[in-house]
């Protein structure tokens, strides 16, 4: 009988933790969504402004959302130094980028586990993994990156095809940025994140022992022993596929990822091996590539 009670007690503190999580998350989306509708109503047209103009607007709308959301660590703010890199592809057309996703917010259960670690392991498996949205903080981040996007698209003609994975961290954003663009984003399962094994499967314990800081590296070997096998080649060819495909002129195709993808990418250029920061992208057309390791972030 004491048993059951307890259980019980358990289960009722998991549901008002769950609770809690999902009506904070519900008035999180609907601030983004009043602040995009402001934006659009003051600022539909961005081809107006000139660059140092734009890069004070990003940054006044961060500002805003930032105020809404109750944001009060500091946040990255745009950089004219990134603008002028990007811009540079725009002009060209007919370019692949690969971004990382925003941060990964950590639900209550994974916030009180005491080793970062054992952290990053919980929130890599199922269903953190695909259910976690991203932290107040990053979309404050990416507000000021959408906008630079719809500037480009405007001064430039080129438009940003919006392809994204499922996984809620990498949805969140293209969706953000869909909303200001005024289009709906692609979802690929094949830019999805690889999920860890259940601790059925493989051990907590092993997988700490194995991974550094419980991020699984980007090698065959590892890859394929902790996710599953033929994985690594799996990502890897269908990364290089992307690559090589032709696109219409005129048109960016933005792919919002994870570091297994970007890894993959990175790999098919020969660039060393980075981890990229929140909204870091690798950008590709017939002619160039380069990393924007901070995205369009200054330093």
């Amino acid at each position: 009988m004491k048993k059951s009670f307890y259980q019980f007690v358990i289960t009722m503190a998991f549901f008002c933790f769950l609770f809690k999580f999902m009506h904070i998350e519900s008035k999180t989306s609907e601030s983004i969504k009043k602040s995009i509708r402001k934006f659009h109503k003051h600022h539909n047209d961005l081809s107006q402004y000139t660059h140092e103009e734009v890069i004070l607007l990003a940054n006044q709308w961060q500002e805003k959302l930032a105020n809404s959301l109750k944001v009060t660590e500091s946040y990255r703010k745009m950089d004219m130094q990134g603008l002028e890199r990007l811009l540079h592809y725009f002009q060209e057309g007919n370019a692949t980028i690969f971004m990382r996703h925003g941060e990964q917010k950590m639900t209550p259960r994974i916030q009180k586990l005491n080793n970062p670690s054992l952290q990053k392991i919980e929130m890599m498996r199922k269903p953190d993994n695909h259910k976690n949205p991203v932290t107040e903080k990053s979309l404050v981040e990416f507000m000021g990156t959408a906008i630079l996007l719809s500037y480009l698209e405007q001064i430039t003609g080129s438009s940003i095809e919006i392809e994204t994975a499922y996984n809620k961290r990498s949805s969140q954003i293209a969706e953000l940025l869909g909303e200001i663009l005024h289009r709906k984003p692609t979802y690929r399962p094949y830019l999805n994140c690889i999920d860890y094994p259940s601790k059925e499967i493989i051990s907590t314990q092993l997988l700490i022992r194995e991974l550094s800081k419980g991020i699984v590296p980007w090698e065959k070997e590892s890859i394929d022993f902790i996710i599953g096998e033929n994985t690594y080649n799996t990502i890897t060819q269908n990364v290089k596929e992307e690559l090589q495909k032709k696109s219409c002129k005129n048109k960016i195709r933005l792919k919002i990822t994870h570091t297994q993808q970007i890894s993959a990418a990175l790999m098919h250029f020969d660039f060393p091996q980075e981890r990229f920061q929140p909204f870091g992208f690798v950008i590709s057309n017939s002619e160039d590539q380069e990393i924007f390791f901070d995205g369009l972030f200054g330093k």
